[in-house]
């Protein structure tokens, strides 16, 4: 069977010499279609499943879209010295993903920049990763632990809307001592509320953007395949109970290979907006704080749950790499170092694994656990 793009002949005849960008290779040329039914391509008796092979033929084009790609990290990092940017490098210590969610032949779509068709990471994606990583600094107990963030501090940056959560925090700021008070009577000012009635209002749809402003991320590295095997499709997808009969269904899907390069650049357009004790080095210094926190212990991209899209500074990439090898996961073979026996991980959950030993399901500390090659 013959896997062609779903295009006219023509644009088929002008493909015949490559396409350089896989983003539009994926997006657009994505060779999966049987050429005389216009269906998606069956998988043959033997070898490579008709995915893969498509999916390949997108890897294949990653290596020409290098040059593209270095020419706009560079652009983007002349006109971040320009801005006066905070610039964060960092490595990619196991694979990642993103725009899954996407619409695509394979189910699992990839996110590409257009119309460049090189992987990129949304800045909008990144704000979230880094503001969930201020809000944790700030709900720290220890007052070191928290690197200076406080709730007012990661809404002055972040921006402000009507959630119940963010009124709390608003609300408890304003007792607070010194600084952390004053913040946060500058930003009612700047919403217009009245301090003195604040706590318990109703949520009045009051919005603010914030300071900050995330780019996009140009990521260099190359483009790879990875294996999604859901276990309990029949449970998901229809009516039957969840059990360990079924036949599982690999699916593949695109991922950025770990060792990936990743510049992200942070400017403040709104500086001029800030209190005087946020600005200058301050919100920089605050900021590397939040981005070394979701290295520490966050994830970019998608599927981090699973441990995807763990990166590191280039100096840690090493340590980290050894630490994510290490790393227990759903269906690693383990042996339990108090009673020896050998069994297969089913699920992790914070420092427990339920792991299967002959049939038999345990609760098992994950620091007892010794992962088997």
């Amino acid at each position: 069977m013959k896997q062609v793009e779903a295009v006219p002949a023509e644009v088929q005849a002008a493909l015949q010499g490559g396409c350089d960008m896989p983003g539009h290779v994926f997006s657009l040329y994505f060779p999966y279609w049987d050429a005389n039914t216009w269906q998606k391509g069956k998988d043959p008796k033997e070898g490579e499943s008709a995915k893969v092979q498509a999916l390949k033929k997108v890897v294949a084009t990653n290596s020409s879209s290098t040059d593209l790609a270095q020419y706009l990290r560079e652009r983007q990092q002349m006109l971040a010295r320009q801005e006066q940017a905070v610039s964060v490098s960092a490595k990619s210590v196991s694979p990642f993903v993103t725009g899954m969610g996407e619409e695509h032949a394979v189910e699992n779509g990839f996110a590409f920049l257009n119309p460049y068709g090189v992987p990129y990471l949304a800045g909008s994606g990144v704000k979230g990763v880094i503001r969930r990583a201020a809000e944790e600094l700030a709900a720290e107990l220890n007052p070191d632990g928290t690197f200076g963030w406080t709730h007012a501090r990661v809404m002055w940056l972040f921006g402000y809307e009507d959630k119940v959560e963010y009124i709390e925090a608003l609300d408890a700021a304003l007792f607070a001592d010194g600084e952390t008070a004053q913040e946060a009577n500058d930003l009612l000012k700047l919403l217009d509320k009245d301090a003195t009635a604040f706590t318990g209002l109703s949520p009045d749809k009051t919005h603010f953007m914030g300071a900050l402003s995330f780019w996009d991320v140009i990521i260099d590295g190359k483009l790879g395949i990875d294996i999604l095997t859901p276990h309990y499709g029949h449970y998901y997808q229809g009516s039957e109970p969840p059990h360990d009969a079924g036949q599982p269904s690999p699916n593949p899907f695109l991922v950025v290979a770990q060792e990936a390069a990743f510049t992200f650049h942070v400017t403040c357009p709104g500086e001029h907006r800030l209190p005087e004790s946020l600005r200058g080095d301050t919100w920089r210094k605050l900021i590397r704080a939040a981005f070394n926190h979701a290295f520490e212990w966050g994830g970019f991209g998608a599927k981090t749950a699973v441990g995807y899209g763990v990166l590191a500074d280039p100096g840690d990439a090493q340590a980290q790499a050894e630490k994510e090898e290490r790393r227990i996961r759903p269906g690693d073979c383990v042996r339990d170092a108090e009673t020896g026996e050998d069994g297969v991980v089913k699920a992790v959950n914070g420092d427990m694994a339920l792991v299967d030993f002959y049939g038999e399901e345990y609760e098992v500390e994950i620091a007892s656990l010794e992962k088997l090659p």
